[in-house]
């Protein structure tokens, strides 16, 4: 018997075989990694926009029920841009570095006649967490969500 099975093994067919097995397994290997890392970048560039899109929505649903926009402007807006920063605190240090800069919060048509109030983030830079650059997601983050004004509280 052992002697049958080092036959086929030495025999120069099978040995051929088996490098061309090695090779395609690191054809299908290299690909299905390449589609695995694509998938989990854009599942989390997918939760980090939807992360975004979540932290604008609360920092403009708790600016319309301020009231005194005319006359307090710069502290409400300080106060909603820390709500929103605070909702963003899942998501990695890289991506939020200088949010503050990129919040903005528009009150329409102006702070005298509040009709609605829009808060934003814009141009934020998204940092792939793979670490692999060239794979394709799109390289800015971005939300906004506008609610309108009844008047405060």
């Amino acid at each position: 018997m052992i002697l049958m099975c080092k036959a086929i093994t030495d025999n120069p067919k099978f040995r051929a075989q088996r490098g061309q097995a090695v090779v395609e397994f690191a054809l299908i290997a290299s690909l299905f990694l390449f589609l695995l890392l694509h998938l989990m970048e854009w599942g989390f560039f997918l939760w980090s926009k939807t992360t975004v899109e979540n932290a604008v929505r609360e920092g403009a649903r708790e600016a319309v029920v301020i009231s005194d926009w005319g006359t307090n402007y710069s502290t409400r807006e300080a106060e909603i841009k820390a709500i929103v920063q605070q909702r963003l605190q899942a998501l990695p240090g890289q991506i939020t570095n200088n949010i503050a800069g990129n919040i903005t919060i528009t009150i329409l048509p102006d702070a005298s006649q509040i009709q609605s109030i829009k808060v934003s983030i814009a141009n934020q830079a998204y940092v792939p967490i793979t670490g692999i650059d060239w794979l394709i997601v799109p390289q800015n983050l971005a939300g906004e969500a506008e609610f309108r004004f009844e008047g405060g509280i």
